[in-house]
């Protein structure tokens, strides 16, 4: 190989970076003599200050936390030890300046850890007061706001009757008329009213209500809010503002984070939360770092609840927006102080996530790059006031669906046959015999409820009916992850038989039971002369219970702290 033109070595070895290149041994002089070649353009051409580099083989604890991040070259290699500084910028914004070695300095990125890396920045670059700008934080509350009084008319609060929106909007955040739709807001995010027992003029979800507003109001907005925004990302002047907010929106149900979390610190680009894996405290889960709408949301616990740097814990409702996570303004909390142990292990357990990069800080549809498009159009208005998706019809229906309202809640199958006609009729003459309870009644209402939604919660398959708030007959279904209609209608009618009154209202949590529970009651009410409403059972979706509505009334029941903004 000795006489190999040097013209073809060096053109082989500009496949090599520096950690290649010093693994060489054994070669012949003209090898060598290419390979310093490539050395020396690398270190002349590559290794300049601001280029971007990933680092690598990096054996020692502290270091090897670093392998594979991407950062910057901030000046020249000391001459002592051949080792560059190279800044990294974490998601929090706070920089570290290391110093490594060239051979573990990798100059050759991909277009697709080029493009990564710049998605990663604009997340940090958004803003830098741990919120989201003004004008997007307005608009959000709106749309959270839009969302809980569409959530107070399908369910007809009597609190919410004698008010209009803009006195609504007025309402402190701290108020409960604004927390307490929290609870179960998402469970009916895109449930038609109809399906989930309720009678509204507007058949609509709550999803479609809002996107209505926005679209009907969109100049205005844009007008207001987008000029003023100024984010590459809503288009010259906010044009695709309200576009945007639409798409984020139609994730909501599927990527929405509500639970329990520490809160830890405040940064430049959020709050720093940390979830729990188990009930028992003693199990961290996912880092996440969140923007808080009109404050940081460290500043509203932190200093408030505790000495500023004691995690507090609370509970929180926590949303995709842009490519980065926000909460919703409404808080449950705190309701604990971490110990000294424990914020000794939270504190290392988010510095952990921070070195490794680990932090969740945008959603899964912006992971994914499912939002780095030109967002899709608004639809239109049609006659009737309801939503036209146009072009984009079938993938709406289909995110629409008003079938699964959860992961582990696959919904139940059901065929009406003559059985469940037989069944229905049965409780219809009881109901006849003993009377149907008046709604206004105490024990007017029983609820169906199953003992847990996952199977470690609930591996007896075990199912409640309860009278107000009495449990007054238990069963168990067939097949997870819900009973069926058969098992629902015979069950009912030995719990009626037993407690020798037929309710006016029956609460199941499967919706997909609702539908043909009604029809069938309708039906065996009228055969013995029951026809009217008053008479027969309204039959609802009750739904299962989030992790905030658990915690919601868990501290209502221990008179603990409202819910604030």
């Amino acid at each position: 190989m000795e006489n190999f033109p040097l013209d073809n070595l060096t053109e082989v070895f500009s496949y090599f970076n520096l950690s290649d290149l010093s693994k060489l041994s054994n070669i012949s002089k003209s090898f060598q003599q290419a390979a310093e070649q490539r050395k020396q353009y690398i270190y002349n051409h590559l290794l300049r200050p601001e280029t971007q580099v990933q680092i690598n083989g990096l054996q020692s604890e502290k270091g090897k936390v670093h392998n594979g991040r991407i950062g910057t070259i901030k000046g020249k290699p000391n001459s002592d030890n051949d080792r560059f500084p190279i800044q990294i910028l974490y998601l929090t914004g706070e920089t570290e300046l290391l110093a490594v070695k060239a051979t573990n300095l990798n100059p050759f990125l991909t277009p697709d850890q080029l493009e990564q890396e710049k998605k990663r920045y604009k997340a940090i670059s958004y803003s830098q007061d741990g919120r989201v700008r003004e004008s997007h934080g307005m608009l959000l509350d709106q749309i959270f706001m839009l969302a809980r009084w569409s959530y107070n008319e399908m369910t007809g609060q009597t609190y919410f009757r004698n008010m209009d929106f803009s006195q609504y909007m007025n309402l402190s955040r701290a108020d409960p008329r604004v927390g307490g739709p929290n609870a179960a807001l998402f469970s009916f995010y895109k449930v038609k009213p109809s399906l989930a027992g309720y009678s509204v003029p507007h058949d609509e979800t709550i999803f479609d209500s809002v996107v209505k507003s926005l679209v009907q109001n969109q100049n205005q907005i844009v007008q207001a809010v987008g000029k003023k925004t100024k984010w590459p990302a809503d288009g010259p002047n906010g044009h695709f503002l309200i576009r945007n907010m639409v798409r984020f929106m139609s994730t909501w149900d599927a990527e929405v984070i509500i639970g329990k979390f520490w809160i830890v610190k405040t940064t430049n680009t959020g709050t720093i939360l940390v979830s729990e894996n188990s009930d028992d405290d003693e199990s961290l889960g996912k880092v996440y770092l969140v923007k808080g709408l009109a404050s940081n949301i460290g500043d509203l616990f932190l200093s408030r609840f505790g000495d500023g740097t004691t995690p507090v814990q609370g509970v929180l409702t926590v949303v995709p927006a842009y490519n980065f996570l926000v909460y919703d303004g409404i808080a449950l909390g705190p309701n604990k102080r971490a110990s000294p142990s424990k914020k000794k292990q939270i504190l290392k357990h988010v510095e952990e996530a921070v070195k490794s990069d680990s932090i969740v800080y945008q959603g899964t549809s912006a992971s994914l790059g499912k939002w780095d498009d030109e967002p899709p159009i608004l639809p239109c208005i049609r006659g009737d006031d309801s939503l036209d998706w146009g072009k984009c019809n079938d993938h709406v229906e289909e995110s629409l669906s008003h079938c699964n309202p959860g992961e582990n809640l696959t919904c139940a199958n059901f065929v009406v046959d003559e059985e469940h006609k037989r069944i229905a009729k049965e409780i219809a003459k009881l109901a006849k015999k003993v009377g149907v309870q008046n709604i206004k009644k105490k024990g007017s209402s029983i609820t169906i409820r199953r003992f847990g939604y996952t199977r470690d919660e609930n591996p007896n398959l075990m199912c409640a009916m309860i009278l107000g708030s009495t449990p007054v007959h238990m069963f168990t279904f067939s097949e997870w992850p819900s009973y069926n209609l058969d098992e629902i209608l015979k069950e009912l009618l030995l719990c009626f038989k037993d407690i020798k009154k037929v309710p006016s209202m029956i609460m199941v949590d499967e919706l997909s039971l609702v539908e043909p529970m009604k029809m069938l009651f309708d039906e065996a009410f009228s055969t013995v002369g029951m026809k009217e409403s008053s008479t027969c059972p309204t039959v609802m979706w009750y739904p299962p219970p989030s992790a905030m509505e658990q915690t919601f009334n868990q501290m209502n029941a221990g008179n603990g702290p409202p819910p604030f903004h």
